[in-house]
């Protein structure tokens, strides 16, 4: 066989696999993250930033994810490629929110049964739950 039809069979296959494999992931990492966690409208003066990086377990979300912070919630917003594969947008209220370990930059937290690390400046304000 011609190295093209091997290309046309193999690589929509190895494409397809791999949209089966991020599916997978966001649906069992993302979605078990936001679970009980509605999205709630985003306050007035809220600050947000796009395209910030979350990790939870495995889970790696560089990039992905959208963040909006309130002074009742802690918005996060998957990202195109997030929601594509099933992601849904969720409001974590701060008294959900207990701080693990503080950092400069990156601060882990748990959010009900999982522990995520995020950028500081939206997780600080969970610094008055774990008191």
């Amino acid at each position: 066989m011609r190295g093209w039809v091997i290309a046309l069979v193999i690589l929509p296959c190895i494409f397809g696999l791999d949209v089966l494999i991020i599916t997978t992931l966001m649906r069992t990492g993302w979605s078990r993250l936001t679970q009980g966690f509605p999205a709630s409208p985003i306050g007035p003066g809220a600050v947000r930033r796009n395209f910030q990086s979350f990790a939870a377990g495995m889970y790696n979300l560089g990039f992905c994810v959208h963040v909006a912070v309130d002074e009742n919630y802690l918005h996060l917003l998957p990202a195109r490629v997030i929601r594509w594969s099933g992601g849904k947008a969720s409001s974590v209220p701060w008294e959900s929110v207990v701080l693990v370990k503080p950092g400069a930059r990156v601060t882990r937290v748990r959010i009900g049964s999982s522990v995520i690390s995020g950028p500081t400046w939206c997780l600080e304000m969970a610094t008055p739950a774990a008191s």
